[in-house]
């Protein structure tokens, strides 16, 4: 390859640091762990100050009241089916459906409606930790910590004790190990081509990530919406590092005119604050992104200190009213990651012979790269 390409990019660089692993009786991501990882014994469960049984730690509860709201007039059939009494007035899952394979085929038995099968796979990822593969006594925690009723059950003592313990697996206890991990691989793949190499290390990134990709000079991936400091909104491009690769958006994200729309929909006040504070734009926020504000962002990227610069083909379109008039926003998207029905079918709107005709647009997007210092 490196007879035809000056540089790779290893997609979601995380994996040769620790991989994760879902168990076989388990269906989805959320009810997965860090192979390899520290697990935490119960005693240090107990001694961190989270005195909580075993089976309160790792077994989903319910009361009758979270299974109306979840089952409506279907509640008692799925009480009667899926749970057995708990402490209290509580329920939990019965033995023969303790896990999601379990659950489905119980489902499937019965005839369950996909909604409610979906509800009670979810109901099933209500747990504070998940039993290590290949020790049930040791414990890691359930990952989305937001996105759990079992964490939102706790009093305020203790989300403050499982907190402590959530950052602590997540971002420091594995460092050293992790650290070791990828230090095994990533230099393999580096001696066996001259090609530079570059790092997709985007998500919750440990410590020990930034400091071997230092060592190996391994690039980073800069990206404006998803800064590498967790308390901004957005990344100051022009704090972003030299040995890295800035970029609008990657194949797995909305391009620009489609995030524009989404925000839009989902959190126009954030939206604006970019449009503000990031972008130094004055007036009213447009209710889509139009050519001036999108060749604002597109230049903000090409004046990075970054070394590379590479701006998808949509996001370049998007600062040209005329090139995309007409075409949807959705359609710009190449991949969903959380659809596994997606399909790569991204094609672009021109044909390659009118584009390398249209002086105009071609002659603007030279101009922008030459104004920028990267003009080779």
């Amino acid at each position: 390859m490196e007879k035809y390409f000056a540089a790779y990019r290893i997609d979601h660089i995380l994996g040769f640091f620790r991989i994760w692993s879902v168990r076989t009786d388990e269906f989805w991501g959320l009810m997965g762990q860090f192979d390899k990882a520290k697990a935490y014994a119960y005693s240090e469960v107990l001694k961190n100050g989270l005195m909580l049984s075993f089976e309160q730690l790792t077994e989903p509860y319910f009361t009758r009241e979270q299974m109306q709201r979840l089952f409506g007039q279907d509640a008692d059939f799925m009480i009667k089916t899926f749970t057995v009494p708990a402490d209290g007035d509580r329920l939990r899952l019965g033995s023969h459906c303790s896990t999601q394979r379990a659950i489905y085929a119980v489902c499937k038995k019965n005839g369950v409606s996909k909604e409610n099968t979906e509800k009670m796979l979810t109901a099933r990822t209500w747990v504070l930790f998940i039993k290590d593969k290949n020790n049930e006594r040791e414990l890691h925690p359930r990952i989305a910590k937001e996105r759990n009723e079992a964490y939102n059950a706790l009093t305020a003592s203790q989300k403050a004790v499982y907190d402590q313990m959530y950052d602590e697996y997540f971002y420091r206890r594995n460092d050293s190990l992790w650290h070791e991990q990828a230090m095994m691989k990533l230099p393999e793949l580096q001696r066996a081509s001259g090609m530079i190499v570059c790092g997709e290390d985007l998500g919750m990134i440990p410590d020990c990530v930034p400091d071997v990709m230092r060592q190996l000079k391994i690039m980073t991936l800069e990206i404006q919406s998803m800064p590498k400091q967790q308390w901004a909104e957005f990344d100051n491009l022009d704090n972003v590092p030299y040995y890295a690769v800035c970029t609008t958006t990657t194949h797995d994200m909305p391009p620009l005119r489609l995030w524009w729309k989404e925000m839009m929909a989902n959190d126009k006040a954030k939206l604006e604050r970019f449009y503000k504070n990031t972008l130094g734009m004055q007036g009213e926020l447009p209710n889509s992104i139009d050519g001036g504000t999108a060749l604002a962002i597109v230049k903000q990227h090409l004046n990075s200190p970054a070394m590379m610069c590479i701006i998808p083909f949509q996001d370049y379109i998007a600062t040209s009213i005329r090139m995309t008039k007409g075409v949807n926003e959705a359609d710009e998207r190449i991949n969903m990651p959380d659809n596994p029905k997606n399909e790569w079918c991204y094609r672009m709107n021109i044909a390659l012979e009118d584009l390398l005709g249209d002086d105009n647009f071609l002659g603007s997007i030279k101009e922008m790269v030459e104004k920028s210092g990267r003009l080779i």
